[in-house]
């Protein structure tokens, strides 16, 4: 895995602890009009969905290695850096269970 600065469309992104029993991962998907990073995860709400959470929650942005018979580092096109905006209700992502 590369670890990376900045979020980037499609990267794996990890979150801190809210509930006992660990923290969350998703993938970067977009940003809302605040700003707030939209995540595409399994188990948020009870649900796999697309929710919108803090960036002050976030640990690291990753991007996964390619395999050709062993591990090759790799890194998103540029492009992938410049997020889309999606709709949002405003309400951030709480509950991981």
């Amino acid at each position: 895995m590369t670890k990376l600065d900045k979020p980037a469309y499609g990267c794996i992104v990890t979150f801190t602890f809210t509930r006992q029993g660990g923290g969350h991962v998703g993938f970067v998907v977009g940003v809302d009009a605040k700003n707030n990073l939209m995540v595409l995860g399994g188990n948020q709400g009870d649900e796999v969905k697309i929710a919108a959470f803090s960036r002050s929650r976030v640990i690291g942005y990753y991007w996964p290695s390619i395999w050709s018979g062993k591990a090759v580092k790799s890194s998103p096109l540029p492009g992938r850096y410049a997020l889309p905006v999606l709709t949002s209700s405003g309400k951030l992502s709480t509950n991981e269970a």
